[in-house]
């Protein structure tokens, strides 16, 4: 591994010491001395992992990986049964879409927690048909087996590949993902997707880029976080290279997209949207001088990034610390035994950075 892809791991195995002290703590006086454990066990498995020659990594070894991972997930899945569970994700969607099929506005929806529904309408449109099926946890393991094909694509070699896929699959932070039925790592792995596809349609034509700016409304219209990547990618690949006709085309056909997905909304009934609606509800994540610092830090990182490998390693790195500023507002606020152990903050948003941090840790792709 080379030296520059130290700090994402190290990140990744930070976010999810804090799940092991988190969940630990609630069993054991120890959960600290685990915690440490843990980090030893993963920086050690990695060395480990990186020394075993590069003829030992197949693509039968990684297939037989990914079969062994669906028929986990799935044991994992039968065996936490929802209404079990004290995360409340699956029942924001549930509760959505029940709303949405008795005729009721669904924004005003409350989950098993009485939390209404804080995601933007096409979150709820991609998490329909696992909702109809009865199994929100599918939407993982069917995003963990395109994240494979997208860290072998970027990566064209195998070793990496398992190595970093069994890292995430493995990671407690990802357990508690697929346990609990929380879609954050699907939600970003699709962000990836987007990112990766325009990488290789720069310089399509006028009504291409308008399809491409469309889509990505259409993801923006799932986390309001989903504009940090997003603005990071414009800025390296349109502003950096002075690409202001396709800048302008894609942000336009953003804008088309995440407003057709609201629109309904609006019509529906005007005066409960002004109230309850997505923006208003994810509006708490940061305050508006954080929120306006960030939007222009991320701007001059993507402008900054000489590279592809060195904007993935900088959208990671940015999007960790725009999480952590979430963390230490909250436990300003509230001290910290309510922001960590009560969940005052939610630690599970830092899986958001996850996907982008697995992918900086590749080290390649250096050109421009």
């Amino acid at each position: 591994m080379n030296r520059p892809d130290r700090l994402p791991i190290l990140l990744f195995i930070l976010i999810n010491c804090l799940f092991v002290f988190k969940y630990t703590s609630r069993l054991t006086s120890g959960s600290l001395y685990i915690t440490i454990a843990y980090a030893i066990i993963a920086v050690l498995a990695l060395i480990l992992l990186y020394r075993i020659p590069d003829k030992h990594y197949t693509k039968k070894l990684l297939w037989a990986f990914l079969i062994l991972y669906i028929f986990a997930a799935i044991y994992i899945l039968n065996i936490v049964k929802t209404e079990t569970l004290n995360v409340d994700r699956w029942s924001v969607i549930a509760s959505f879409w029940e709303a949405v099929f008795d005729g009721q506005f669904p924004y005003t929806a409350k989950s098993i927690h009485n939390n209404p529904p804080g995601p933007f309408p096409f979150y709820f449109l991609i998490a329909l048909p696992f909702h109809l099926i009865g199994e929100i946890g599918l939407m993982t393991i069917l995003a963990i087996i395109g994240f494979s094909y997208l860290l072998f694509y970027r990566s064209k070699s195998f070793k990496p590949t398992i190595i970093l896929i069994l890292f995430t699959t493995t990671a407690p932070a990802l357990l508690w993902e697929i346990s609990t039925r929380s879609t954050i790592f699907v939600n970003m792995a699709l962000v990836l997707f987007y990112l990766l596809w325009l990488e290789y349609t720069l310089d399509k034509k006028f009504w291409y880029q308008i399809f491409t700016g469309f889509v990505g409304g259409l993801l923006l219209s799932t986390r309001g976080i989903v504009v940090i990547p997003l603005l990071a990618f414009f800025a390296f690949a349109y502003l950096r290279t002075k690409r202001w006709q396709a800048l302008l085309t894609h942000g336009f056909g953003i804008i088309i997209g995440f407003t057709v997905t609201l629109l309904p909304f609006v019509i529906w009934d005007y005066q409960l949207f002004k109230i309850y609606n997505p923006i208003i509800l994810q509006a708490g994540f940061l305050n508006l001088p954080l929120l306006i610092i960030f939007l222009i830090a991320t701007i001059i990182i993507g402008i900054k990034s000489r590279n592809t490998c060195l904007f993935y390693h900088n959208l990671a790195f940015t999007l960790f610390i725009v999480i952590t500023a979430a963390f230490l507002k909250t436990i300003t606020q509230h001290g910290w035994n309510i922001a960590f152990h009560s969940s005052a903050f939610d630690i599970s948003y830092y899986i958001l950075a996850v996907p982008f941090l697995v992918v900086s840790c590749l080290g390649m792709n250096k050109s421009s």
